[in-house]
């Protein structure tokens, strides 16, 4: 028996890519470092990816530069309706622009996660695999924002409904302080509840958890690292400040420029509204993925896990029993 050539199926696939970079626990700045290599190495693909998300409040902001501004000398009826139009708009993008952030996050975290690795990716299959569960990204990204918010809200409704109530007015420098206080605290509880959910979209998205499963598993993995995952978004933060001084500066030259000129700098400022957000964006998004793959590798041997999947090689329904030798024959050629 010559079962040769013919003992597969189909032919082997090919031996796995080297991973890009290798995976051991890493200090913060090489988790920084490796973060702005990755985003070097395939730029286009990650400012393709978050332009999606940039795009929305630049159009927003076109529509509301030609349709919806007030415009002086209006009559009362006039401004009011440019005024509800432009709240509208506002309500509408703010809508649209949650969900493109949240496709953007996870399609970017798709993407790190393939490149992290050695395999291939592009962004309509980053999309593809975001677009899968859209609405699980948003509500981990809504679960997100009200973690950090709901204090505040608290105390500002317990705030206002402390100085109508009849015969408190007197009692409004004391309110004052003691909403200023629970401002304060409210903020500090607001940070360091985003920074325990802040992986929620990540662990969906590699390990396809639902919503709350996802929240839970942000909570176990930044536990002891909260002040790593501060440091990323102190950093997006402040990329974030230096691109709103660019747009501020060309939003300056609209505001006392007229006519065509105007138009001009309105162009101009909406392109460097897009360039620069779609620039910012994928930063935080890919240094939370290596974190988050920094921390399984400290707290679950991912590295071990990973080599350990790599050298099982494929598997074995991809063999054809049938040209398979007999078990209980030594005739092996």
């Amino acid at each position: 028996m010559n079962a040769g050539p013919e003992l597969l199926s189909a032919p082997l696939p090919p031996p796995p890519a080297p991973f890009l970079y290798e995976l051991r626990p890493l200090s913060l700045g090489e988790i920084l470092d490796r973060t702005f290599s990755i985003y070097r190495k395939r730029f286009w693909l990650y400012v393709g990816l978050s332009s999606i998300a940039a795009a929305v409040p630049t159009l927003s902001t076109f529509v509301q530069f030609g349709f919806a501004m007030p415009t002086a000398g209006a009559k009362p009826e006039q401004a009011v309706r440019q005024v509800g139009i432009l709240f509208a708009i506002l309500i509408g993008t703010g809508l649209v622009a949650l969900i493109a952030f949240s496709l953007t996050q996870s399609a970017t975290v798709a993407a790190v996660t393939a490149t992290y690795l050695g395999e291939t990716t592009s962004i309509g299959s980053a999309l593809r695999i975001a677009r899968k569960h859209w609405l699980r990204y948003i509500l981990i990204t809504l679960w997100q924002g009200w973690s950090a918010t709901w204090v505040f809200l608290v105390a500002y409704i317990l705030f206002i409904g402390l100085i109508i109530i009849p015969g408190m007015r007197a009692m409004i420098p004391v309110f004052t302080v003691l909403f200023v206080l629970m401002l304060l605290a409210s903020f500090v509880y607001g940070v360091i509840a985003y920074l325990r959910n802040s992986l929620g979209v990540v662990a969906s998205t590699v390990e396809d958890l639902k919503v709350r499963a996802a929240m839970r598993r942000s909570k176990v993995l930044v536990a002891g690292h909260k002040g790593r995952v501060f440091v990323i978004f102190l950093l997006a933060g402040v990329l974030q400040m230096v691109a709103s001084v660019v747009q501020g500066f060309s939003g300056y030259f609209v505001g006392i420029s007229h006519g065509f000129v105007r138009t001009g700098f309105e162009a101009l400022s909406l392109a460097i509204t897009f360039v620069t957000s779609a620039m910012v964006v994928p930063v935080s998004a890919i240094a939370l993925c290596l974190f988050y793959v920094d921390e399984r590798v400290r707290k679950e041997g991912f590295d071990v896990e990973m080599l350990m999947n790599r050298a099982i090689g494929p598997p074995v329904e991809t063999l054809n029993p049938d040209l398979l030798p007999s078990p209980f024959t030594s005739e092996l050629t």
